[in-house]
Formats: C-alpha cells, sequence, structure tokens
C-alpha cells in the first residue's frame, strides 16, 4: 500500500507510525489478522515488540516470521557448511565488486567480450544474504554469462596482471565450481519458486504444504545421478571447449 518513511526504529515509534497509517486510511483493526516481519527483537519482542503493541488494538494479528525471510537465511545456513558451495558464494560476490568497483571492467565485460559473444547484456547482480534470495538471481546470471566471464577475466590478467582476475579464472575454470554452478542454478530456481509463491498478493495458505512437497521432491531427485544437471555440466564444458577454446581444469581441488 505504501512505504512508510520514519525517523526512529524503536518498537514505538514504529507502532506509532503503523497505527497512524491505518488511521490516516480509516482502515478497520478487527479485519488485521497478521503481522508478518523479520526476527529481530524490535519486531518479533513478546513483551514489547511491534507485534505485541500491534496487538493492543487486534488481538488477533497473529505475528509471523516472514517466511520468504525464513527461507533465506536457511538457504545461507545450509550453504555455510558446505566448503565448495561456500566458496561459490563467495566468488560471487568477489565478481559482483570486480565489475561494480571498475566501469572499466565492467565496459570490456560489456562492450568486448558479450558483443563479440552476441550475448545480452547481464549485469552480476550483488549477492546479498539477508535479501530474499538475490543469490538465484546472481547464480542464474554467471551461468548465463559462463563464457563471457571467462574470456573477460582472461584479458584483465593479459593487458593489466590483475592477480584477482586471474584467481577468479581459474576458479571459473574448474570442473569443480562449474558443476557447482549448474546445481546451485537449479537448486536456487527450485527455492524461488516458492519464495514467489508466498509473496503474491493472495496467498492461499492451505496450498502451501503441496507447494513445499513439490519443492522437497524436486530437490530430492536432484540428488541422483540421472539427473539432468549432470549432462548440462558435461554438455556446458563441452561448449566452453569446442565454442570458445576454453579448457576446463577437471581436477578436484582440494581432494
Amino acid at each position: 500500500m505504501t512505504i512508510l518513511h520514519i525517523t526512529a526504529t524503536d518498537a514505538a515509534s514504529i507502532t506509532k507510525a503503523l497505527n497512524s497509517f491505518i488511521l490516516e486510511k480509516q482502515l478497520d483493526y478487527r479485519k488485521l489478522v497478521g503481522q508478518a516481519y523479520d526476527s529481530a527483537a524490535v519486531f518479533s519482542g513478546s513483551k514489547t515488540g511491534v507485534q505485541t503493541r500491534m496487538r493492543t488494538n487486534s488481538a488477533h494479528a497473529l505475528y509471523f516470521h516472514c517466511a520468504c525471510h525464513r527461507l533465506q537465511l536457511a538457504s545461507i545456513q545450509a550453504a555455510e557448511i558446505t566448503c565448495e558451495i561456500k566458496q561459490i558464494f563467495g566468488m560471487m560476490r568477489n565478481f559482483w565488486k570486480l565489475f561494480y568497483y571498475s566501469p572499466k571492467k565492467a565496459e570490456t565485460l560489456k562492450e568486448e567480450v558479450q558483443s563479440a559473444l552476441q550475448l545480452p547484456e547481464l549485469k552480476i547482480v550483488k549477492p546479498c544474504d539477508t535479501r530474499w534470495l538475490s543469490h538465484e538471481r546472481c547464480m542464474r546470471a554467471i551461468k548465463k554469462e559462463l563464457p563471457a566471464l571467462i574470456i573477460t577475466l582472461q584479458q584483465l590478467y593479459e593487458s593489466t596482471g590483475d592477480a584477482e582476475a586471474l584467481g577468479l579464472c581459474s576458479l571459473l575454470s574448474s570442473y569443480v565450481v562449474i558443476s557447482g554452478i549448474v546445481f546451485l542454478a537449479e537448486v536456487l530456481d527450485t527455492l524461488a519458486k516458492i519464495n514467489a509463491a508466498m509473496q503474491r498478493k493472495i496467498v492461499d495458505f492451505s496450498k502451501i504444504p503441496s507447494l513445499l512437497k513439490i519443492l522437497i521432491d524436486e530437490l530430492t531427485s536432484l540428488k541422483s545421478e540421472e539427473s539432468e544437471w549432470c549432462s548440462t555440466v558435461q554438455s556446458t564444458i563441452d561448449k566452453l571447449r569446442e565454442e570458445h577454446d576454453i579448457v576446463v581444469d577437471a581436477q578436484i581441488h582440494g581432494s
């Protein structure tokens, strides 16, 4: 409905701003049946948090920890315990920094490489641990722009001796990292579907259990050696070699 500008972030000030908006729009407190925030104490506090203060006027406004926020946090925590995935997420952040803080490098990616390969311009997205599945958009971009990224990094190292570009190029040209990118693109795309379902203007909560079952079934199928993503890895590597003369390091680093 709107975005409220607040000058203080304590529970009392936030509650006052919300109540003022409700009164201004002449909304009926009796129809307020739910509140969704993140888990910060200022919102979730059971004694003086926003959710408790709002129930003074609407006793039935139950508090929910935002489902999309919880999904993002769960995804990040799961990634943190897997070294290879943690490494790829770190690489994603380094990619964004490399091109975001250097317009010249970004121009090399855009003009000299993407145009030459006849690829659509696709910006590298900043992955953010607290933003709803921003990693999915970032991973999708990296997967789609894989040849352009590798060639750009090679050019940057050859022309400027940029050590960071060389390191990222070595990572991005390895079998383990390419496999991880393809796999994560599938996983995050699946998670994005349930994320989108929970952000619709009208959500039918009775359908959420069936959506979660579909999500779990799809994620489980990705564990199979017969899963489509396994063949996608090999076809991606073959395309890099045949169309762009990029040799992929098949060594499993750290094994």
